[in-house]
């Protein structure tokens, strides 16, 4: 799933993730071609993705001395759907 996008919100995609197993986790690619994730193995040492709960992420796109750390820049809700559910 990639998706792109500049200075809208209110945007709602979806995916499906195809196969039967595994774990996925949710990262931010940059522009300048970093990767985000959860935790602190981030540039810098921040974290630029936040878990709020129920399957819902965070993410704070700015790794420069002037990000807000609001983690509203893109969040990501995860449904589970069909045997997952059962």
């Amino acid at each position: 799933f990639l998706f792109r996008r500049g200075g809208e919100f209110d945007v709602e995609r979806e995916w499906t993730v195809d196969g039967e197993t595994g774990y996925y986790a949710p990262v931010l690619l940059t522009k300048s071609g970093a990767t985000l994730m959860i935790g602190d193995a981030n540039p810098g040492g921040n974290e630029y993705v936040r878990m709020f709960g129920q399957n819902i992420f965070g993410f704070e796109e700015t790794t420069s001395h002037r990000s807000d750390f609001d983690y509203n820049d893109m969040v990501v809700r995860i449904t589970p759907t069909g045997d997952l559910l059962a």
